[in-house]
């Protein structure tokens, strides 16, 4: 039954890898413009690192079943925290009444759940965190790493397949700075905008440089 619960931590690695990479389908969307153009923030996507969290709790769930194992015994997480992530997770849900587009609303609601899911499975030390960890950071070297290229090339690196989006420096409604008589293209990795893109390096530089001070009381 061992198995179950390491088929579940692969697949919540590959879900950990899958993070930056924008390999999506549209799932609902709220009309098109008269150009054919459709707006993503009225839209929703099904990512495949959907699919991997979804297989990783699926096994888990398994897991629990078949050992007869009760999840508050696995997931060992301090009680105010929890409580504060849940009041957060509950303002949203309630918030959803007074959206202008409920069923928006619902839909992305369904992000912050998954937020939560993975809040408990990472802070309740149900995997090793250190191999989510070298997972994490080998992912997002790679998207860092297609970053540099953009700069250095000044388009798009050819990567489609991984979600990278068709730039260039000469492409118009394309993210640039001016640098004294030229634009500079800014990189987009593999997201849907530069900010995006910078704000999943940030989050990367202070999980990798917190996780790895508490190295010693974490990964015992």
């Amino acid at each position: 039954m061992r198995k179950l619960k390491t088929t579940s931590q692969v697949f919540f690695c590959a879900f950990v890898a899958a993070l930056p990479f924008q390999i999506k389908t549209l799932v609902l969307t709220q009309g098109f413009y008269s150009g054919g153009f459709f707006n993503p923030y009225l839209s929703y996507f099904l990512y495949v690192g959907d699919i991997f969290l979804i297989m990783s709790l699926l096994f888990f769930g398994l897991y629990l079943i078949l050992e007869k194992q009760k999840v508050g015994k696995i997931i060992n997480i301090d009680t105010s925290l929890l409580i504060i992530v849940g009041m957060f997770l509950g303002a949203y849900i309630f918030s959803v009444l007074g959206a202008a587009d409920k069923v928006n609303s619902l839909f992305y609601g369904l992000r912050f759940f998954e937020f939560f899911i993975v809040f408990l499975m990472i802070s309740g030390r149900i995997f090793k965190l250190r191999t989510v960890l070298y997972v994490f950071m080998a992912s997002l070297s790679i998207v860092t790493l297609i970053g540099v290229l953009q700069y250095v090339l000044q388009h798009s690196v050819g990567l489609n397949f991984l979600g990278e989006p068709l730039i260039s420096a000469s492409t118009l409604g394309v993210a640039k700075v001016a640098f004294f008589d030229r634009e500079v293209l800014r990189i987009y990795g593999t997201f849907p905008h530069p900010n995006l893109f910078g704000g999943y390096l940030v989050f990367g530089i202070f999980f990798a440089i917190y996780y790895w001070s508490k190295q010693k009381q974490l990964f015992t």
